[in-house]
């Protein structure tokens, strides 16, 4: 019945799979109607919304417990006290999902009308562990922003993870369950950089991939500073101790691999590039005010010494990554492509 109702509005519609949306949330009671909304008004029907809340404290379980009552097929979950954080809440959300593909939405983010339908119409009869999508931004509404996140299709994807030049986001990616199986899914003991580590180690342990890079954006990240909540050097501090697990798990996967040992080692080197990146944040965010002086070179200092650091860091790079260091706390960091010629020559 559902397939023939469908079938008179387009004939891209008659798709038989059904799709499971995993929203991770914490404390975004202002944005998550909107984002819900984004689903409900989908030109494709079958789906569902696994809705797993990280312990939130404010109203944002009543609003979606109201809004679960008036759909059934949004399902609310809860990570547990002895483990909170996203990577925790999507895990549950899509190993409790009932369908073959998956996508993870940020509970403050935006799908386009027609999102899931042209994303599992690209995806149908696919042996493909994920497909990627052309993502957009938005400030406060969609289209007052005209920055894309766009994946090249033919780039080495997996050394831009690795240099931590991102070249898409979460959302980007249509899972499929047997592709999240291979890989665990993701890695609860990481403060942050999760994606980038999901995505990581799926290219570094060939899951199968393809970028669909010519269509216009059917999601949008929300870049408004309403949607930040968090203490800057609080979060800073996470970021330190997300990277000196990446950092270590991810040079004892390269390690443990399959490649020839020239890979191994350009691989090794590209991974700097997530030191180089988080220091130039908090660069950025030192000059902003959002921390004090003595906290920003406070997290740059511990950063810099951490054990996985000087692991990846060997010998006279090392003084590549202090010269970095003081170019970027005295301002080089405002010079456009410093930090993209940086990795050029230290990554």
């Amino acid at each position: 019945m559902l397939v023939k109702q469908l079938s008179k509005l387009s004939p891209k519609l008659i798709i038989t799979q059904m799709i499971s949306i995993v929203i991770a949330n914490y404390n975004k009671e202002s944005f998550i109607k909107e984002t819900i909304q984004s689903v409900i008004n989908q030109t494709y029907f079958d789906w569902e919304i696994v809705f797993v809340d990280d312990g939130s404290t404010d109203n944002s379980i009543q609003v979606i417990l109201e809004l679960a009552r008036q759909d059934p097929r949004i399902v609310v979950e809860h990570t547990q006290p002895s483990m909170r954080g996203a990577n925790a809440a999507r895990n549950i959300g899509w190993q409790r999902s009932k369908f073959d593909y998956i996508l993870f939405l940020d509970s403050d983010d935006i799908l386009a009308p027609q999102c899931i339908e042209d994303r599992l119409s690209h995806s149908r009869g696919s042996e493909l562990d994920f497909n990627i999508f052309t993502g957009g931004t938005f400030l406060r509404k969609v289209g007052d922003r005209k920055i894309l996140w766009q994946p090249k299709k033919h780039s080495c994807h997996l050394e831009s993870f690795l240099r931590h030049d991102l070249p898409w986001h979460l959302t980007s990616a249509l899972w499929t369950k047997t592709g999240l199986n291979k890989i665990n899914g993701f890695s609860e003991e990481l403060p942050r950089l999760q994606d980038v580590d999901l995505y990581m180690r799926a290219l570094l342990l060939g899951l199968r991939y393809r970028v669909i890079g010519d269509e216009k954006p059917d999601f949008f990240y929300r870049v408004s500073p309403e949607r930040c909540n968090y203490n800057a050097y609080e979060l800073g501090e996470r970021y330190v101790a997300a990277c000196d697990i990446f950092q270590k798990s991810t040079y004892d996967l390269i390690q443990s691999t399959g490649y020839k040992e020239n890979l191994k080692k350009l691989y090794i080197r590209r991974l700097r590039g997530t030191t180089l990146s988080i220091m130039y944040r908090f660069a950025i965010e030192g000059s902003k005010g959002l921390m004090t002086n003595y906290q920003m070179h406070n997290l740059q200092k511990n950063l810099r010494n951490l054990p996985s650091t000087l692991l990846v860091f060997d010998g006279v790079s090392e003084n590549y990554l202090d010269a970095y260091m003081h170019l970027v706390n005295i301002g080089f960091w405002r010079l456009r492509g410093f930090t993209k010629l940086t990795k050029a020559l230290i990554c």
